[in-house]
């Protein structure tokens, strides 16, 4: 992956190429129109580069790794102590990276699974899968942390639709998200929340979300092995009316679950999730 950035970084060398170029060009540089949207639209450009790369790295929060376990076979759990505390919503996401560990120095996306604001602890549930999240289970106990964010709408995307009961569909890792939002929200709001995966120990954290389920009246809670079905979505649409849904998964699943439940007759308004295409 840290290969494949740095041919991207070519890109910039070619850019410097083609600007050479064009302001080498006798009968394009008298064009005194084009050529201020063209110095105006590459120095904007370059601030924003120079921005992404060197100054937002500064305002980057910092960390160390305190705990590192493996919860399935391709799942590892990550436990990072932030050096200040930092406003965090359920269901956000952060960059991070270790920068003094080889092969994990870009930064990465992934969603939390809790923040403990009274500890400055972030957890996270992370499938071993890629060149970078392979080998996280070897990372040390004590690593350097940097983070980016957090990021992310779902909170932001409940409070727009107040009032609406909540159901969440997740698979595997993709439930991390929901885990996070669930356990801020059943509280206050009733939720259903519908898991899969294909394997059993996929299912991370199974028992405690059944435990919550007991304690709380609020949380309606299923799982199961395997995608859900048409007849099964139409079943839970015909359940939860007047409903929001958020759905967490890879893309192949989200897009699949979304047009299932847009043809059991949810509003295409009334389904959400975030895509990590990056």
């Amino acid at each position: 992956y840290e290969v494949s950035v740095w041919l991207h970084r070519l890109n910039i060398v070619a850019t410097l190429l083609v600007f050479a170029h064009v302001i080498l060009i006798p009968y394009i540089v008298t064009i005194t129109p084009f050529m201020t949207l063209f110095f105006v639209y590459s120095g904007v450009t370059a601030v924003m580069y120079l921005y992404y790369h060197f100054g937002k790295p500064l305002l980057a929060r910092h960390g160390q790794l305190i705990a590192n376990k493996k919860l399935a076979h391709s799942v590892t759990e990550l436990v990072i102590r932030l050096n200040k505390n930092a406003q965090i919503h359920p269901g956000d996401f952060v960059y991070i990276s270790f920068p003094e560990v080889d092969g994990f120095k870009e930064m990465h996306p992934f969603s939390i699974l809790r923040y403990d604001q009274a500890q400055r602890e972030l957890v996270f549930a992370i499938r071993n899968w890629g060149d970078f999240t392979a080998k996280l289970d070897k990372i040390p106990v004590g690593a350097k942390v940097k983070i980016d964010g957090s990021y992310g709408r779902l909170s932001e995307s409940i409070k727009e639709n107040e009032g609406k009961h909540l159901v969440f569909i997740g698979s595997g890792v993709g439930s991390v998200p929901l885990i996070s939002l669930t356990r801020s929200l059943i509280d206050k709001h009733k939720v259903s929340f519908i898991r899969v995966a294909s394997k059993q120990e996929d299912l991370i954290y199974e028992s405690d979300l059944q435990d919550l389920a007991v304690k709380k009246p609020n949380l309606d809670y299923a799982s199961q092995v395997g995608r859900l079905k048409e007849n099964q979505v139409k079943t839970i649409v015909a359940k939860n009316r007047n409903s929001f849904y958020i759905v967490g998964g890879s893309t192949p699943m989200m897009v699949g679950t979304m047009k299932l439940l847009q043809d059991a007759g949810v509003r295409k308004a009334d389904i959400y999730g975030e895509k990590f295409n990056f």
